[in-house]
């Protein structure tokens, strides 16, 4: 048809414009109906509701465009020239707006312009203008103390605060802030040993293995190394946290980078890449989120996974020397750091990687058993939780929980079902802890308490976001909010009591808080802070104090 025939078609028919607000209202209407009732469809699957929303947003958008090229009865040179417009108006947005953060439904949280300092940057700013002040001589003990807090979540690996460490009685004495400063980018932790405390960070192109003073607050040294790894929805910077452990500091970076520090000066005793080790000469492809599992060292090992969501190993290398031991499995990396547990006379390392949990002989790395638990993304990243020869794992992603009971039979080992839930109690990345007969977890954000033998569900209250939890004095639970508030929660099966809280950090908070020696460790991608939890406090005890934080 020729441009002078179309444009009297068009002039004829005129153009059709009234399926653009039908679809637009259309879309609305199921967006709204999705918010109304898509949480409690999806039993408050926070992240399938952002997937679905998602899909109604491109749907409503291929709709238009379909509309518009199709149906518009418009010249082809005016649909090219609004498809321009439409193009260059998007770029030009894309190119104006920074988001960044997500939240771990992945719904934006914070952006900024292009043209302003990034947080980033700002926070790069703020961590030079931090006059260090000068730290005394110190001497890293051989082994960690009974309250110290050697390893990512805790003395035992579990959430939990050795008990009598720390003061509950925040209205009589709320929580005092003994220092708060900026630090770099990253979801790690503190170990904190012998009154120093080591996270990882990262500082513009460097990756970093800082420590501080833990009472003070000042940067003691930096083990810095020419490593960023760099993600939009996760972040930037590592996620793991050191270990410490017979008097060595163990550190693995978010690209594969695994290093054994001199406590004292932050000295590499040895340096490993695992990616490169467990490629077989060619290095295998990083996990989409990076290497996020923290060392664990156990009996002079230290065992790790290397890999991806199409291919992983578990590497055990001694922890000496940095020498591979043992490399085995086969199946997609994940998230989790391992556990190692004695199951009859056998030592076994669990592995929750991307396709299930696995147990492996912690001698020479031959496999065990394996039983599938699995998400799309392959993504697992709870830390498996041990209990009378049971193993309890969760997930996201639509996926929920189980409990497996470790056997060993003629035919050998087996880890046989002992209850599962479907799309039920789904702890995304946030660790649990049990109480009693009860296992209490953020199930998608919100706070659920549910019987450890049965799966059953005891109550589910108080949202927190993708937030992180300890057990503190045998029954309360200190959990560090998402958006970087501490609550203290009475950890009990009978109903959701919640009893103080303090507002600890700013910002968007994954990072697990630490305790030791009675003082609270919390930070996130931008800020870090102490706060004095200490039970009692000498008249002449001269501890430096700062603000003091509200309890309620």
């Amino acid at each position: 048809m020729s441009e002078t025939s179309e444009a009297k078609t068009a002039a004829a028919h005129g153009f059709r414009w009234w399926p653009a607000p039908a679809i637009v209202l259309l879309g609305v209407a199921v967006f709204g109906l999705l918010l109304l009732r898509g949480e409690a469809a999806l039993d408050g699957d926070a992240t399938q509701l952002v997937f679905a929303a998602l899909g109604v947003m491109a749907g409503t958008l291929a709709a238009l465009l379909v509309w518009w090229i199709g149906f518009s009865r418009l010249r082809i040179r005016t649909k090219a020239v609004g498809l321009a417009l439409f193009a260059v108006c998007g770029a030009a947005a894309a190119g104006s707006v920074r988001i960044e953060q997500v939240d771990g439904a992945m719904r934006p949280t914070k952006w900024s312009f292009r043209w302003q300092k990034s947080a980033e940057e700002k926070a790069l700013d703020a961590i030079a203008a931090v006059e260090q002040a000068e730290s005394a001589e110190w001497t890293p003990p051989v082994e960690a103390a009974a309250t110290d807090w050697p390893r990512f979540r805790g003395p035992g690996g579990d959430g939990v605060v050795p008990a009598g460490s720390v003061r509950l009685d925040w209205d009589a004495r709320p929580p005092e802030a003994l220092w708060r400063q900026p630090v770099g980018l990253g979801w790690s932790s503190f170990t904190v040993v012998g009154g120093r405390a080591f996270t990882q960070e990262q500082r513009g192109d460097d990756e970093l293995v800082v420590c501080y003073e833990a009472e003070t607050g000042a940067q003691v040294w930096a083990h810095t190394t020419a490593d960023r790894f760099s993600e939009p929805v996760g972040g930037d910077g590592p996620r793991a946290t050191p270990t410490f452990d017979d008097g060595v500091l163990y550190a693995v970076g978010a690209t594969g980078r695994l290093s054994a520090l001199d406590p004292a000066d932050g000295k590499p005793l040895w340096e490993r890449d695992i990616l490169a080790d467990a490629g077989d000469g060619t290095p295998l492809d990083n996990n989409p989120w990076a290497v996020a599992a923290s060392p664990l060292v156990s009996g002079g090992r230290v065992y790790l996974p290397a890999g991806n969501e199409v291919a992983g190993r578990v590497l055990c290398y001694d922890a000496t020397t940095g020498e591979p031991v043992w490399q085995g499995g086969e199946d997609p990396a994940s998230y989790a750091t391992f556990v190692t547990e004695t199951f009859g006379d056998v030592e076994q390392l669990l592995v929750f990687d991307g396709a299930g949990l696995n147990g492996f002989d912690t001698a020479d790395g031959t496999s065990l058993w394996h039983v599938d638990f699995s998400n799309q993304p392959k993504v697992n990243a709870i830390v498996p939780v041990v209990r009378d020869g049971r193993v309890f794992v969760s997930s996201g992603y639509g996926v929920g929980s189980a409990l497996f009971d470790v056997t060993y039979a003629d035919d050998g080992w087996r880890a046989e079902p002992v209850w599962a839930t479907s799309n039920r109690f789904k702890l995304k990345f946030n660790d649990p802890v049990v109480v009693g007969g009860h296992i209490y977890g953020l199930d998608e954000g919100i706070l659920a308490c549910v019987d450890f033998e049965t799966g059953k569900r005891q109550w589910k209250k108080g949202r927190f976001g993708y937030g992180q939890m300890l057990l503190v004095e045998d029954d309360k639970l200190l959990v560090l909010a998402e958006d970087g508030v501490v609550h203290l929660i009475e950890a009990t099966p009978e109903k959701f009591v919640e009893l103080a809280s303090f507002p600890a950090i700013e910002g968007k908070t994954w990072n697990h808080p630490a305790v030791a020696d009675g003082l609270l460790f919390v930070r996130n991608s931008e800020e870090a802070a102490c706060y004095d939890l200490r039970p009692a406090r000498s008249a002449d005890d001269d501890t430096p104090t700062g603000e003091v934080a509200s309890a309620r």
